[in-house]
């Protein structure tokens, strides 16, 4: 959506599923355009991939959305996954309690 702020949020889709790029910094100034792109991702029964990659930086507002996010399609039966986030995106799960509560694709990555 934009990469002069310092992130960038792209809507794609492949194999069956709905998938949302976020990378840069993901913080308040770029809450507004994070939510929009979640609900544009289509809810058609699709799995809602968020891919946070390229996430550099992500702060309490962000993970606000993130939870409200996984929280509101669980609830409608539909599956969310964030997938390999960067290292400190990691961590900042690891520090809000939220890597045992949000479901967390690694990839090729067991542990760091």
């Amino acid at each position: 959506m934009s990469d002069t702020d310092g992130y960038e949020i792209v809507i794609a889709g492949s194999n069956g599923e709905a998938v949302v790029v976020v990378a840069g910094d993901i913080d308040l100034r770029a809450r507004h355009a994070l939510v929009e792109a979640l609900a544009q991702a289509p809810t058609d029964g699709q799995r809602l991939a968020i891919d946070l990659s390229q996430t550099t930086f992500i702060d309490s507002t962000a993970l606000k959305v993130l939870l409200d996010v996984w929280r509101s399609r669980t609830e409608a039966g539909m599956d969310v996954v964030i997938r390999e986030p960067s290292p400190t995106v990691l961590r900042t799960f690891e520090i809000a309690g939220l890597a045992e509560v949000l479901p967390i694709d690694l990839a090729d990555r067991p542990f760091l």
